[in-house]
């Protein structure tokens, strides 16, 4: 007998964990439906079948992806040849919109459901996108509670199913065990989270390295930098980090976040993360100059930041491009060390947003199972 199966499309390292979760709730729903599309660790480890690796994908700026466009249209090739042979009773699409979107288009006319979790940031630049969901997805969840309001407008199908970093976001050890762990008890502690693809390692290091030489020179020996390390990136990009005696840190990530005086982090998920957890953060982010300066034209919000995004303001500093350098990284470092006043303020502002999310009573990820479960029974029923 030939098993019922769904494929799913994940392209980065969040979206890995996204759909990981989502995978062991539907598997108590439903335990023998195979899953299988392209995905990372986090996936094989709840039995996914991964036919080409997030590391595949998984690129920035407009130039990069030109530069590997050849590859990413063979792997949509065998990825639609595998479609057409293993008939899916849906297909999940993970954020990864371009990508996504383009396979979508090309099954119109397939009768597997479509579904897309985490809307493309639409709300930001690139709004035509919506168009492309309403004509080639069938059902999109969202995690943002503004984002409703959007798709309500267009008459698209969607259902708000919450963030799922609020069942992730867990420190397994507290504070003083962290530090304890790593002799920094009553040191100031900045954790360092420069990014999840070589790329950004590339931009962002040289303000780094600049702001941490200052901050050092500031603090001396009151202070103890870690960073975490981003799965899939290559161990020559922590050298020159090594070089200035900071942890490299793989593992116990939401504890070590969770144990810090001050965050400085690429602009994206661990924001959020940030946020949950109520640490001060720095948001930065720099692109090749050709890449930034195309997608500035097109973007209509002010803010990167989905913190400030949410807020509805600048409540987290943000160094983008030009202004990501390391005395900028100093100052406002030094700012969030010192002014307890501006600690206490932003804490404040996080959560007013956090009070968006208290009325959501599941899991983000149970919530998605459970909902394409009953799309797909209805659908057999049907």
């Amino acid at each position: 007998m030939i098993k019922d199966n769904i494929m799913i499309i994940v392209g980065e390292s969040s979206a890995d964990l996204y759909a990981s979760l989502f995978i062991k709730e539907f598997k108590k729903l439903d335990p023998f439906t195979n899953l299988w599309g392209t995905g990372g660790e986090k996936m094989e480890e709840e039995g996914f079948e991964a036919l080409y690796h997030i590391r595949e994908l998984s690129l920035i700026g407009l130039f990069e992806i030109v530069f590997h466009l050849r590859r990413i249209i063979k792997i949509r090739k065998e990825l639609l040849k595998e479609i057409k042979k293993r008939k899916p009773l849906a297909i999940l699409f993970v954020d990864f919109p371009d990508f996504n979107l383009s396979l979508a288009k090309k099954l119109k006319n397939e009768k597997t459901l479509k579904f897309h979790y985490i809307s493309p940031t639409v709300w930001a630049w690139r709004y035509g996108r919506v168009k492309k969901i309403k004509k080639y997805i069938d059902k999109i969840f969202l995690i943002f509670p503004f984002e409703k309001e959007i798709y309500e407008k267009e008459g698209i199908n969607y259902e708000f199913v919450g963030h799922p970093l609020f069942e992730i976001v867990k420190p397994e050890k507290t504070p003083e065990e962290i530090r304890e762990k790593h002799g920094i008890k009553d040191k100031l502690h900045i954790v360092l989270m420069p990014g999840s693809r070589n790329t950004e390692l590339k931009f962002h290091t040289p303000a780094l390295l600049d702001a941490i030489k200052k901050l050092k020179n500031r603090y001396g020996k009151r202070l103890f930098i870690s960073l975490i390390k981003a799965p899939h990136i290559k161990e020559n990009f922590y050298k020159p980090y090594e070089k200035e005696k900071i942890l490299i840190i793989e593992k116990e990530k939401y504890s070590v976040m969770n144990s810090a005086d001050l965050i400085i982090s690429t602009s994206g998920t661990s924001n959020f993360e940030a946020m949950i957890l109520k640490k001060p953060v720095i948001v930065i982010y720099k692109l090749s100059k050709l890449s930034y300066l195309l997608g500035k034209h097109f973007v209509k919000i002010r803010k990167f930041s989905i913190v400030n995004i949410l807020a509805g303001k600048e409540i987290i500093p943000e160094l983008i491009q030009d202004k990501l350098t390391g005395e900028n990284i100093f100052k406002e470092s030094f700012s969030f060390l010192e002014n307890k006043e501006r600690r206490e303020t932003l804490i404040k502002e996080y959560k007013k947003i956090l009070s968006l999310y208290n009325n959501v009573n599941f899991k983000a990820s149970e919530k998605l199972a459970l909902s394409i479960w009953e799309e797909l029974k209805e659908k057999k029923d049907g």
